[in-house]
């Protein structure tokens, strides 16, 4: 199914509770959705200039150039602003965990990362890594990969390498805060991948691993490109799709997608439920 948000739709994150909310006009307005049946719960007024939002326990975090606000995601009511690393300019976050981890640049283009811990709603650790990406481009959205077996996190997005998109992946602690500086990057342009126009490539999160959505090579403003890694023995190529790019192209306003992604229980998780009742309903009926 689908619902209809509004015009100039740029951001949308989700949760597992059945909530849904979308921003658009550069973030000026949001919109909380039952994602479900496609119903308006309530209309928000925000800020101009959002760069990402996250939604986790009931609350929204949007991130803009400098700075993240905490909304109730109910009433939007403003529980709280904190100023990020002046020294940077933000541009995509992902949740990890107890934490929002914040992605941007710093003033020699080498990307950077400050914590926030969501508990606490305070700064946390701060790293800057040896990346650099062109100057002027937004990075594409981020996301926290997970391997369902071991657990092991790692944050990874995506950004312009000599004007060519690129993928970054970093660890992250079992916490979810940042304990390192070290990210290891890989191309995801050219025939068979992914083309950098004005729209980066977005990573979503899966059930181990992510996805990467963006414009394909072929026909960057027609047709939409999924990949799909998985945390195996690290973020390896597994499966890829071609599909006609919602709306037609990818002229988004804002240079990037932000698109979401629920993550349902795991279908053997959901098995062994299954065959737990069985036994303990023959075990009854033994009696």
């Amino acid at each position: 199914g689908s619902y209809n948000s509004a015009t100039s739709n740029s951001y949308i994150a989700a949760d597992n509770s059945g909530t849904a909310i979308s921003g658009f006009s550069a973030g000026s307005q949001f919109r909380n959705y039952s994602y479900s049946n496609g119903e308006l719960n309530g209309i928000m007024s925000a800020v101009t200039g959002t760069r990402s939002i996250n939604l986790s326990d009931g609350f929204l975090y949007l991130q803009t150039n400098t700075n993240v606000r905490k909304y109730n995601a109910t009433t939007g009511a403003l529980a709280g602003t904190l100023t990020l690393n002046a020294n940077s300019t933000w541009k995509t976050a992902a949740l990890s965990n107890g934490y929002l981890i914040a992605v941007g640049t710093d003033a020699a283009n080498l990307i950077t990362m400050q914590s926030i811990n969501l508990s606490t709603f305070a700064l946390s650790s701060n790293v800057t890594t040896s990346v650099t990406t062109t100057a002027t481009t937004d990075l594409g959205k981020a996301a926290v990969a997970m391997n369902g077996i071991s657990g092991a996190q790692r944050l990874a997005f995506s950004y312009l390498s000599g004007g060519l998109p690129s993928f970054a992946q970093m660890n992250i602690g079992s916490t979810g805060d940042l304990v390192t500086s070290s990210m290891s990057t890989f191309s995801i342009s050219g025939a068979g991948a992914f083309n950098a126009t004005s729209v980066m490539p977005a990573a979503v999160a899966g059930h181990s691993g992510l996805f990467i959505v963006g414009a394909d090579f072929s026909s960057p403003t027609t047709t939409m490109r999924i990949d799909q890694y998985d945390m195996a023995t690290g973020l390896l190529f597994n499966n890829s799709t071609t599909i006609t790019a919602p709306g037609g192209t990818f002229g988004a306003p804002s240079g990037f997608w932000h698109p979401a992604n629920v993550v349902a229980p795991e279908p053997s998780t959901m098995l062994m439920s299954g065959v737990g009742g069985l036994a303990f309903l023959l075990r009854r009926r033994k009696r």
